[in-house]
């Protein structure tokens, strides 16, 4: 007797070890060793991190905290993160008994046909229960297991989807409110625009009437004003655009959002730009890890689909209270129970079980070609960033210098018309030109910035900084950085 007890308890023990379906094997997919666009000889940092604190602006510094506070995806993102963890429990509880409690009061006419059990002695008679109930479904084949493994994988691609999130959102808020410092300058261009073509619309009034011009060069004036007025209204619609598309990423009505105290009348240099290494992008992007997640989650449920073609085990147990009469229910004599064990087993089901195999191999193999897309993605991704700041940094310094010469060509159309040398109209193509020059150069200023916005942004760094609390870290402010920086 003891020994079919140890034998059997022995190979109940081997059947709870058994887990059936692959072991998650990480995808691996080789990262070259450096990036083929961009400066070669720019330094390598591990992590993209706190990339922000190199503007040295506390107002975005500011911005992008009460965005990580309010934006209404990010607390989604979090929510979803907390329906994971519940179903992660869930799943977990699977693995241990349930326990039940219930009980029963009734009247009850026993049947008088049968010859089993004997009929009652009355036609009707008062039925009490009261007791627990419980069941325990044995993992044997570690179906049980494999979904737990399959919920803390969507626990942990839940998270990196909040990553994500909060990746993206860093940057638009960066990108949108270096946009509305742009269209404040540009609005500040236009102004100046107007300002300079009333003063050439009263100094070729002035020599119209002295006789000293023709009223063809009044002419030209007046349209050179009305075309620079027509301008202020759209580059003030930008600037109010942006502001409002701050206030939806900060989680907030458009006029609850104060406009940000702007004092510089330029944009900020872009920061030096640290690189991360290839083989630290994929560790830090949120994209690839969430890839990474979902892929693990697949290959668990493969398991899972294994599992059910095997038979399943549980144990039932019933124990409680039952009689016919109340005063003797806490008697010894009214004890009931009922304990023992459960097996089933399909055995033709129309091919659904192995179907259910194959589907969860094909989803574990979409997942996995679906990592490896993913990475080369972020890699293209990349490589376009750094090819696109590069572009953005010469193109402004060809149009800084454009708007430098275009300068001192105003000042000498304006000399030689003051000498009576030549007429009007140089003096208005040179306004033009020097003011779109101008609005040429710092939206070119602001191009760059953005390319170094997505260039962070691609190499997936900034949620790491985040702490539990929603908190961004503090940012190093130089002396001047109240200033806001200015573009060189």
């Amino acid at each position: 007797m003891r020994s079919r007890l140890f034998s059997t308890l022995t190979m109940v023990a081997l059947l709870a070890g058994c887990t059936v379906g692959p072991d998650y094997q990480p995808p691996h997919l080789s990262a070259p060793e450096r990036w083929t666009e961009g400066n070669a000889d720019a330094p390598h940092v591990a992590r993209a991190d706190s990339w922000w604190d190199g503007f040295h602006d506390p107002i975005l510094s500011d911005l992008l905290q009460k965005a990580v506070s309010g934006n209404k995806d990010l607390k989604i993102a979090g929510q979803r993160i907390v329906q994971a963890r519940a179903d992660l429990r869930i799943a977990e509880s699977r693995a241990l008994p349930s326990l039940g409690v219930g009980g029963t009061a009734e009247s009850r006419r026993q049947t008088q046909t049968l010859d089993w059990p004997p009929p009652a002695s009355r036609g009707v008679y008062p039925y009490y229960q009261v007791g627990f109930d419980a069941s325990w479904e044995l993992d044997f084949f570690g179906g049980t297991r494999r979904r737990q493994e399959a919920a803390q994988a969507v626990v942990g691609e839940a998270e990196e989807a909040q990553h994500a999130i909060l990746v993206s959102l860093l940057a638009e808020v960066a990108d949108d409110y270096f946009a509305y410092r742009l269209a404040l300058v540009r609005l500040r261009i236009a102004q100046a625009s107007v300002v300079a073509a009333q003063q050439a619309l009263q100094l070729s009034s002035h020599a119209y009437q002295g006789g000293e011009r023709p009223r063809l060069d009044m002419i030209e004036a007046q349209a050179h004003l009305d075309a620079a007025q027509a301008d202020v209204p759209s580059q003030q619609a930008e600037a109010d655009n942006y502001l409002h598309a701050l206030a939806t990423l900060i989680g907030v009505f458009p006029e609850e959002f104060k406009a940000p105290a702007v004092g510089s009348t330029s944009l900020p240099a872009p920061p030096p730009m640290p690189l991360s290494l290839p083989s630290d992008v994929i560790a830090q992007r949120p994209d690839i890890r969430r890839a990474e997640r979902a892929y693990a989650a697949a290959n668990a449920r493969i398991g899972v689909a294994v599992a059910d073609l095997y038979p399943h085990f549980s144990i039932p147990l019933d124990f409680g209270l039952t009689t016919s009469s109340l005063h003797q229910a806490l008697k010894v004599a009214s004890l009931a129970w009922i304990a023992g064990g459960t097996i089933s087993q399909s055995l033709y089901s129309g091919g659904r079980l192995p179907a259910q195999v194959d589907a969860a191999r094909a989803a574990a193999e979409s997942e996995r070609l679906n990592y490896e897309q993913t990475v080369l993605g972020a890699f293209r991704e990349v490589e376009d960033d750094l090819a696109n700041e590069a572009t953005a940094k010469a193109r402004y310094t060809a149009l800084a210098a454009e708007a430098e010469q275009d300068h001192q060509a105003l000042d000498n159309a304006a000399r030689l018309y003051g000498k009576g040398e030549t007429g009007f109209l140089p003096v208005l193509d040179a306004q033009r030109k020097l003011y779109a020059a101008q609005d040429a150069a710092v939206q070119s200023a602001w191009t760059r910035l953005r390319s170094d916005i997505a260039l962070y942004k691609a190499l997936g760094g900034g949620w790491q900084t985040i702490s539990a609390s929603g908190h961004l870290a503090e940012p190093k402010c130089s002396k001047d950085c109240r200033n806001n920086g200015s573009s060189k």
